[in-house]
């Protein structure tokens, strides 16, 4: 089990380290890095490690988006179905291919009057 963040005064909620081993165990089962997964789900790469390590928790917002790049359902991140027989029958996930790149606020060039 992930080993909470001690670094912190914060205490780390157990039921965080659950879902952040729960995470890392399909991500593994499915064969891919933190980076695919993170990009699939349209999430940086260091956020998401911080997800996987118990660090950072995550909104429920951003649930649809991990679990459509695992190629789950959003019920499975929390069941007690072993990754290996939940993906069994499971296409190959969104991260198996490369997520478009990420549009950068600010990038590009305003016509004057346009607003």
């Amino acid at each position: 089990m992930p080993q909470p963040d001690t670094t912190s005064d914060t205490p780390v909620h157990p039921y965080r380290m659950v879902f952040a081993e729960r995470l890392r165990e399909i991500r593994t089962a499915r064969g891919l890095s933190q980076t695919r997964a993170a990009n699939a789900a349209r999430l940086s790469r260091p956020f998401y490690a911080g997800v996987e390590a118990g660090r950072t928790s995550i909104s429920v917002d951003r649930l649809p988006g991990v679990a459509d790049a695992l190629g789950i359902k959003i019920a499975d991140l929390f069941s007690d179905t072993p990754a290996e027989k939940l993906i069994a029958k499971l296409p190959p996930p969104i991260a198996s291919t490369d997520a478009p790149p990420r549009r950068r606020r600010g990038v590009g060039i305003r016509q004057p009057g346009a607003s």
